[in-house]
């Protein structure tokens, strides 16, 4: 009876569980709900059993249905890569490959990587999700994450490539019109733009040197948590910010923007890329984590 199972609509049923749900499977695999919900009928038929209790709402699996996804699926997917490995060697790179990173770097540098990687692998389709949350990388079928900070997920591969510092920056209207900051605890003082990817005002700012380390009170009047949206006010004159630099290269040179208390501050936030732990990484995945590296590491250095 499993002599002629479609490994493919295994492939669909492997979509369908961890997405959570028949619809969420069918927007990440671009089908019809309709076509995926056959595709498991008709799985069910070659195999015999029943896999997914449906109801209106949500599915739940049957001790079969469990036993195949925890089981039989794991071996099919070592072999879709080893067979895409093999078909990678002798061909250009090709197929879709889900990137996500943070709003401003995505903007500012991870959006150019994208391009030049697409103009050397045109059969490459490159889906670029920008967000200031952290997307699942298992759940939302991320391929590669670039990622700000330090990471607490060990079970995902990671790849260090260099280290941000954020400075204090405002613009000249408004350094003119503080007149002289000759400490920095003047700064406690000047109205704070704050980054934060919670709500509420960021009040302690904790800064080094490299020598000594110091913890200022901040003055905030603003918070957000995309720091396009924080440049865009410090150029207005709107308050005092902390940038890495990568961030506004533009803006000092126009003039638009100066650094105020140089040899201060943050702490150096490592910068790397993520992906999913596979025991032969997908050829498209491996050569954009080390394209995007290669790129990216002169930003960080």
């Amino acid at each position: 009876m499993t002599q002629n199972v479609d490994l493919n609509r295994m492939q669909i049923f492997n979509h369908v569980v961890n997405a959570g749900s028949f619809s969420k499977a069918a927007a990440a695999l671009h089908q019809p709900k309709s076509r995926i919900s056959r595709n498991i009928a008709a799985l069910e038929r070659e195999l015999g059993v029943q896999l997914i209790y449906r109801t209106t709402r949500q599915f739940r699996l049957t001790e079969a249905g469990m036993d195949l996804f925890e089981r039989a699926l794991g071996p099919l997917n070592e072999l879709a890569h080893v067979l895409e490995n093999i078909h990678g060697t002798a061909s250009e790179l090709s197929g879709k490959l889900r990137v996500t990173a943070p709003e401003d770097l995505g903007v500012v540098l991870v959006t150019d990587v994208c391009r030049a990687f697409m103009e050397i692998h045109p059969k490459v389709h490159i889906d670029l999700h920008l967000s200031s949350e952290l997307l699942d990388i298992g759940k939302d079928w991320i391929d590669v994450a670039i990622r700000i900070g330090r990471l607490k997920d060990s079970s995902l591969m990671q790849k260090k490539f260099g280290s941000a510092r954020m400075g204090f920056y405002l613009s000249p209207s408004l350094r003119k019109e503080l007149g002289s900051l000759t400490k920095l605890e003047d700064l406690e003082s000047v109205p704070y733009l704050a980054f934060a990817h919670t709500p509420g005002n960021r009040q302690k700012l904790k800064v080094t040197n490299g020598r000594s380390e110091k913890i200022l009170k901040a003055n905030s009047i603003f918070t957000a948590n995309n720091l396009l949206v924080i440049r865009r006010m410090a150029t207005q004159g709107m308050g005092l910010a902390m940038f890495p630099q990568f961030l506004i290269q533009e803006e000092l040179r126009q003039g638009a923007l100066e650094r105020v208390f140089p040899e201060w501050g943050s702490h150096d936030i490592p910068i790397q890329i993520v992906s999913p732990m596979q025991a032969e990484p997908l050829p498209r995945v491996r050569r954009f984590v080390e394209f995007a590296a290669s790129r990216l590491a002169p930003y960080f250095g």
